[in-house]
């Protein structure tokens, strides 16, 4: 393993992960790079696992993507996708195999199967386990009860992993220390943590690796992105990609730019919006007016006072240039928004066309993101109930744009 210096960690992190294709295979690589730059982060990952290791281990190797025969068909080979190994000094004691998914379900008797294969595969090692990585525990379950599987290992989501990396962090330099500015001489362990959640944080991401963080909402969760807190904004941002993956709501297209936050002139009032792509009317209702005109987006809207947290679905167009008119790919004048955002708000759609000068213009219906709460703890029915809102919104806001505004002039 080359030297490098902290600063030089966040773009090595890049390029490792591209070595390999496939969201799956890029945060196996990104995973097994911070584990073998913190030896502190690999022995808390392990302890998650269920396995205790003496203090004179101090050495750990970590293996990715290793070929194994299942023990039941050995002409058929897999994959494993990372293994930890841990050493008093050059005797291994411990391993652990993490199988690391995103959304791909397990298959009945896979995991079984797949620690069976890595044992024979394997240098024995008296204490090893299989454990499985995953966004949520029903997504990738689906379909498996685990009761009718014999695989009892450790189930950990990544945000738990997450709240791994930051907790080994917070140990040597203190609470709160991902959200403070990096500093210049930050030890190459810590510095290591931070670039693997950056990484998972940058903005072109995939979206399925910016869902990692996605974790419930509760009562606590939503008071805190209530008061502003930075963190819980950009753990719903999270929350809000883990919503795009629902049915409903791909059906819209692809995220392009992510979660981000707008501030308002002269308002307290805050959007974070998650923006879909296609991002236009047409990718559904081909006919409508409003193709290659309006964005949709799913969001929150984050009032500092005293209006209750809203989930929203809607859609945006860009501010209007110096003449009245919105940026040239809408083709739309303020006027013609303001009649048509006018006609939806009498079937209970709202609007910010009191806005004006730079701030985007919306239209969109909203959900208390309390309500969301009563759907469960579960970051599965969470979501579907938020994406089940989204569609229907999304949908009825297209049906609605079939028919153009009257002073809309398809020349211009």
């Amino acid at each position: 393993m080359k030297a490098l210096a902290p600063q030089d960690l966040e773009p090595d992190i890049a390029v490792e992960a591209a070595k390999r294709s496939g969201s799956e295979d890029q945060l196996t690589l990104a995973f097994a790079w911070t584990l073998r730059r913190n030896a502190q982060f690999a022995r808390a990952l392990m302890r998650k696992a269920g396995i205790r290791l003496p203090r004179t281990v101090t050495r750990f190797e970590v293996e990715t993507f290793q070929r194994f025969a299942l023990p039941r068909a050995p002409n058929m080979r897999r994959v494993g996708d990372l293994a930890v190994t841990a050493y008093e000094a050059a005797k291994p004691v411990a391993r652990l195999w993490c199988e690391n998914k995103l959304y791909a379900p397990v298959s009945r008797g896979q995991l079984d199967d797949q620690l069976a294969g890595l044992l024979a595969a394997s240098p024995a090692v008296a204490n090893s386990q299989l454990a499985l990585l995953v966004i949520d525990e029903p997504t990738v379950l689906r379909g498996v009860e685990r009761r009718s599987t014999e695989f009892d290992g450790p189930v950990m989501t990544w945000f738990e992993i997450k709240d791994l990396l930051v907790a080994t962090g917070a140990r040597k330099a203190g609470a709160n220390w991902i959200d403070r500015p990096k500093p210049t001489d930050e030890p190459t362990d810590l510095a290591a943590l931070r670039a693997f959640v950056r990484w998972l944080e940058r903005p072109r991401a995939p979206r399925d690796l910016r869902a990692l963080w996605a974790r419930p909402l509760s009562a606590a969760f939503l008071d805190a992105i209530a008061q502003g807190d930075s963190a819980a904004i950009r753990q719903y941002g999270a929350f809000l990609t883990y919503v795009s993956y629902e049915p409903s709501v791909r059906v819209f297209g692809e995220s392009y730019m992510g979660p981000r936050v707008l501030h308002r002139d002269g308002s307290s009032r805050l959007y974070l919006d998650f923006v879909l792509l296609p991002a236009q009317f047409s990718a559904v209702y081909p006919d409508s007016w409003a193709a290659n005109r309006l964005s949709l987006y799913i969001g929150v809207s984050l009032s500092g006072g005293a209006a209750p947290l809203g989930f929203q679905a809607g859609a945006w167009i860009p501010p209007t240039n110096a003449a009245g008119r919105f940026t040239s790919s809408w083709k739309l004048t303020s006027a013609e928004w303001a009649e048509w955002a006018t006609r939806l708000s009498a079937t209970g759609w709202s609007h910010n066309i009191a806005y004006r000068g730079r701030d985007p213009l919306y239209i969109w219906k909203e959900k208390p993101l309390g309500e969301l709460l009563d759907a469960g703890p579960s970051i599965t029915k969470q979501g579907r109930a938020a994406g089940a809102f989204a569609g229907r919104a999304l949908k009825a806001l297209g049906a609605k744009a079939i028919a153009p505004p009257r002073t809309y002039h398809p020349e211009r």
